[in-house]
């Protein structure tokens, strides 16, 4: 998941206005809409990167850790056992 490895690095994150974004990263990185027309999308990447809001300190973290393989793994792995219980 390229938007976390770049949070991974503390840095400013501008994504696109995708919904799949939003449900995993929430409200901590900055959003861009996409337009059919190509130069209208390119003039809203272009402000929102002069506009972008610099990460808190820590903000990124708990995301991070979300998605660290092991923490993948155990909530994957946790995720099985309770379907095979039921």
């Amino acid at each position: 998941m390229p938007v976390v490895e770049v949070m991974n690095y503390d840095k400013p994150v501008i994504a696109s206005n995708l919904s799949i974004f939003q449900e995993l990263i929430g409200d901590e990185i900055n959003y861009f809409t996409i337009s059919d027309d190509n130069k209208e999308s390119a003039k809203r990447l272009a402000k929102r990167m002069s506009d972008y809001e610099q990460p808190t300190e820590g903000s990124y973290e708990k995301i991070i850790e979300r998605y660290v393989p092991q923490n993948l793994a155990k909530n994957l792995s946790a995720y099985f056992r309770q379907q095979v219980t039921e």
